[in-house]
């Protein structure tokens, strides 16, 4: 099993969908052909990555962000993780700790060969949850929000500092 170096860049694992790019190339066909409204590409991502920002402020300061066009809204969801006896078997449904499992691996080269991994202790997860408008789109099934790395680290440290003001439990 190999073991990818946390420091290196990332790619992206997302081959179905458009990009910043597309949505650029779009832009570009579909405007009015008057000056005012060009904008070049390095200006246009600047206007996209701030958008994001602001979507990833407003829902992590409000809790829920409703999407303009009827197009469903965004959520902060806090779930409580704990571990559970069921059949006289305990079920832990904790996410991976990578950081730790890494170190694990590293020290102990037997624990790597049975895959052991290390798991988060039992407390609240939050997670953000895309909630689709109940009536009929076309191509509903392609809506989907995944949050950037970025926007879950923000999330993680406005925990860690005690700044989450709002959110809703997981199954309101």
């Amino acid at each position: 099993m190999e073991v990818i170096d946390r420091h290196k860049k990332r790619k992206s694992f997302i081959k179905n969908s458009l990009g910043v790019a597309d949505a650029y190339k779009y832009y570009t066909k579909t405007r009015p052909s008057t000056p005012e409204f060009y904008i070049d590409d390095k200006t246009y991502r600047k206007f996209i990555r701030r958008v994001n920002y602001l979507l990833g402020e407003a829902i992590m300061n409000e809790g829920r962000v409703m999407l303009p066009a009827n197009m469903g809204s965004i959520s902060l969801l806090r779930n409580e993780n704990k571990p559970v006896i069921e059949d006289g078997k305990v079920i832990y449904k904790a996410p991976v700790n990578w950081i730790r499992t890494i170190k694990l691996w590293e020290s102990d080269p037997e624990a790597k060969d049975n895959k052991i991994l290390v798991k988060f202790e039992p407390g609240d997860v939050y997670f953000f949850k895309y909630h689709k408008p109940h009536f009929k789109f076309s191509n509903i099934s392609s809506l989907n929000f995944r949050p950037l790395r970025k926007l879950k680290l923000r999330l993680r440290d406005k925990i860690r500092n005690k700044e989450i003001k709002r959110y809703y439990k997981y199954g309101e």
